[in-house]
């Protein structure tokens, strides 16, 4: 399907690098593959610089691309989420999708314990808000039950957020966090 119908635009929400400091030789071969791998299939990439992205300017450079704090496209405003983009694009949005926070849900049952990558859905002021885990294979996130959250956008009663659990090709609605209180 890639092949045949080339994507006109991907959005990579940032957090790209995972380290924050220097870059070292694998991270920076491995991100130059995944930017490469990204333009192979689509046309245009924007990637928004996260906070984790502190040295990625000097990678994304190297590539022609150029990191952006922001990304609207009709009604949706696209953000790392670490700080709220107060501008005239962002009030007119209906709907914001975000990284940063990496949600995580996490059951015990005994002495088990699992966590799962989720997709949070909720509101934000007068927006739709969804919320991205982390695509990372070596990080699991945070545990939206039991950690303190660090996003602005979810400095707020989450009760009502929904949690979707996605494994191999199958949606888990885990319902609104308030049943996990």
């Amino acid at each position: 399907i890639l092949k045949e119908n080339k994507i006109e635009t991907a959005v990579i929400t940032g957090d790209l690098k995972h380290e924050f400091g220097v870059i070292n030789r694998a991270e920076w071969e491995n991100i130059l593959k995944i930017i490469d791998l990204f333009l192979k299939y689509c046309k245009k990439l924007i990637i928004i610089k996260g906070n984790h992205d502190v040295s990625l300017p000097f990678i994304a450079r190297k590539k022609g691309i150029e990191l952006s704090e922001y990304y609207k496209i009709d009604d949706i405003f696209v953000c790392h989420g670490d700080k709220i983009i107060d501008n005239e694009e962002f009030k007119k949005s209906k709907l914001i999708l975000m990284g940063h926070e990496h949600p995580a849900i996490g059951f015990r049952e005994k002495s088990k314990y699992e966590n799962f990558k989720c997709f949070l859905k909720g509101k934000f002021l007068d927006k739709e808000l969804i919320v991205l885990p982390s695509f990372n294979t070596l990080t699991i996130g945070t545990d939206i039950l039991r950690n303190r959250l660090l996003s602005p956008f979810l400095q707020q009663n989450l009760k009502n957020f929904q949690a979707y659990v996605i494994e191999k090709d199958k949606v888990y609605d885990f319902g609104k966090l308030k049943k996990f209180s």
